[in-house]
């Protein structure tokens, strides 16, 4: 009889799992050269972050969406591309080398942005556009670039002038009104408000016109002001300048520049101040992306849309809250989140509180305004009417017809 002893075993190296989940890949350029490079879209504590490499300045990695749940479940909110009714460029190069409306194109223009100029009345550290001297549309040039878009749009939903400061360019009256004459559905104009403060005469000939106004409002702390604007004392003439519309009876939007750890703490402040203003129809809250003239930043630590909808709750104790938002196709779903909502006295009553948005997804518009179609505005009308909703027969015909009227992140007529 023999017995033998077992062998030992070898020691067992365990592979290990990445702190990261692998979720799409996509294309993007390195932030030093522009060369256009792969780039892997990742999943790692609930956000999602872009890794990419370039040959010849090494790896990048930035946060590109605040919540990786929202942003794997948003999907069922995109639809097909609209396409235009004509292109008006080849394709060359391929993307994202060639300019204008070209065959690759995904989508329609949701948004038709014409900046009239690159100079300014301010100096902000803070500036997508990167103003300063350089160049002037003319009156011809931008009623050239309205017909364009009447062209491939057919029935343009909004046009948007910018610049610069685009209230600076001598003709910027007339452009305005070229692009009413085209029957562009919502006229904006982008502007920090320094010239409507002041100017008696142009706010009259603008109250005739009757643009939205894209008004910079970034919050109420002087320090917010210096580092964003450069200019800590200008609260006042903001608060000036929105006054003047209000008495114009011109509607706003207002537009805060969100940068973490400078003005992340107003935005409570900010909406229920838009709340309360009565000539404030819509607040557009812009997470700061940093191109152009920029602060310094960390990537890693950027403001995303979820991060605002985030603070929007925690700083207004529920008077608005993430679940109230809703992604919006055009251009793509994560780009730009919406709510409506209906204002009466004290009370704050979001859409998507009384109706299962989820049920209509097929009737939203591939639209930048979430306008909604007939069966949705019987919908809403049906709820309004209802005795168990509060609101009297007009403030149902008012919030029907604000919903079909705009469609900006905080909509309040």
């Amino acid at each position: 009889m023999t017995s033998s002893m077992p062998l030992p075993l070898a020691p067992v190296t365990l592979k290990k799992d990445a702190d990261y989940i692998f979720y799409e890949l996509t294309r993007s350029i390195c932030p030093d050269c522009k060369r256009v490079i792969d780039a892997h879209i990742l999943l790692r504590d609930n956000k999602v972050y872009m890794r990419k490499r370039c040959p010849d300045h090494g790896q990048f990695e930035s946060l590109i969406y605040g919540d990786a749940e929202a942003y794997v479940t948003i999907a069922k909110y995109n639809k097909p591309g609209t396409i235009p009714l004509q292109f008006t460029t080849e394709i060359v190069e391929g993307c994202p080398h060639d300019c204008g409306l070209c065959p690759d194109h995904q989508q329609h223009v949701c948004l038709g942005i014409i900046e009239v100029n690159s100079a300014c009345n301010m100096d902000c550290p803070l500036c997508f556009a990167d103003a300063g001297a350089g160049y002037n549309l003319t009156l011809a040039e931008v009623e050239n670039i309205l017909d364009h878009l009447v062209e491939t749009e057919g029935c343009p939903e909004v046009v948007q002038f910018s610049g610069g400061e685009p209230t600076i360019h001598k003709d910027i009256l007339p452009m305005i009104k070229a692009a009413k004459e085209r029957n562009i559905e919502h006229v904006m104009l982008n502007t920090n408000g320094r010239r409507i403060a002041y100017d008696d005469d142009f706010l009259a000939e603008l109250a005739e016109l009757q643009p939205a106004v894209y008004f910079q409002f970034d919050g109420f702390d002087s320090e917010t002001y210096r580092i964003i604007r450069g200019e800590p004392d200008i609260l006042a003439e903001k608060l000036l300048a929105l006054d003047r519309l209000a008495a114009a009876k011109i509607p706003v939007v207002l537009v805060p520049a969100i940068e973490r750890g400078v003005n992340d703490h107003e935005v409570g402040a900010i909406l229920k101040f838009g709340l309360q203003h009565p000539v404030v129809f819509g607040i557009n809250f812009q997470p700061a992306f940093h191109a152009g003239r920029h602060i310094e930043h960390d990537p890693m630590q950027r403001m995303t849309i979820p991060d605002v909808l985030q603070l929007m709750e925690a700083q207004t104790d529920g008077l608005v809250m993430v679940s109230d938002f809703v992604p919006v196709p055009c251009c793509f779903p994560t780009c730009n989140s919406v709510t409506y909502a209906y204002i009466e006295g004290d009370t704050v009553l979001p859409l998507t509180r009384i109706l299962d948005v989820d049920d209509y997804l097929d009737y939203i518009t591939n639209s930048m305004l979430p306008n909604f179609n007939d069966e949705v505005k019987k919908a809403l009308e049906g709820l309004w009417s209802s005795a168990a909703t509060p609101g009297s027969e007009k403030a149902s015909q008012d919030f029907a017809l604000s919903c079909a009227a705009c469609g900006f992140d905080v909509e309040m007529r």
